[in-house]
């Protein structure tokens, strides 16, 4: 086994235990449902209005070493990748969508209309990184991908935006869901804040 392909299995053993504790059974599977994964691009401006943001602290870690080039996958409308080049870095899009690339392009963005694990750049990035968009991504391809997109001492960020709600919060959405929509109960969970890793990939 390569150091490269060592590598690349840590940081996916890593990125497993963050998905353990954020990803649900029922979502693990979700990367081969491409009806789904590109069915937010019919609603792509209210879905911009509306997805919840990221932490300022969560940049400024990402950003604390230095900044370069950076690779945001399943960027969507560009939440993350806005949020990014504010800091300094010089990012580039991914997103299978073209109605949901377009928003992020009207934000400025640079936006390649492609599923990552297709993806072939000419250049390397210093960051490889996906907020609330690694389960889209075929696992038994996008850890090496990322590698191979990265260079040398560059790394993979993943995180997810999670929801804690009030045991009182709780038993009011699950009523309802229990009355309206008793196949979607598992809409609501209680969680805590998700992690995120980032690690050196080679």
């Amino acid at each position: 086994m390569t150091r490269a392909r060592a590598s690349v299995g840590r940081v996916a053993a890593a990125v497993r235990r963050v998905e353990n504790a954020c990803v649900h059974d029922e979502d693990r599977e979700l990367f081969r449902d491409r009806r789904r994964a590109e069915s937010f691009g019919s609603a792509a401006e209210l879905y911009d209005a509306t997805r919840p943001s990221y932490p300022n602290e969560l940049i400024e870690w990402l950003s604390s070493t230095a900044t370069g080039r950076a690779v945001d996958v399943g960027c969507g409308t560009g939440r993350v990748a806005r949020l990014l080049a504010v800091a300094g870095w010089r990012v580039v899009g991914v997103e299978a969508d073209e109605r949901m690339a377009a928003v992020a392009r009207s934000h400025g963005l640079d936006v390649v209309v492609s599923r990552f694990e297709d993806w072939r750049p000419e250049d390397h990035f210093d960051l490889v990184c996906a907020g609330q968009a690694w389960h889209w991504i075929d696992p038994q391809v996008g850890y090496e991908h990322a590698a191979e997109v990265l260079r040398p001492g560059g790394h993979l960020a993943v995180f997810w935006n999670t929801y804690h709600y009030s045991r009182a919060t709780m038993a009011v959405f699950t009523a309802v869901l229990q009355e309206r929509a008793p196949d979607q109960r598992s809409a609501i969970r209680n969680q805590w804040i998700g992690l995120h890793v980032v690690q050196p990939l080679l």
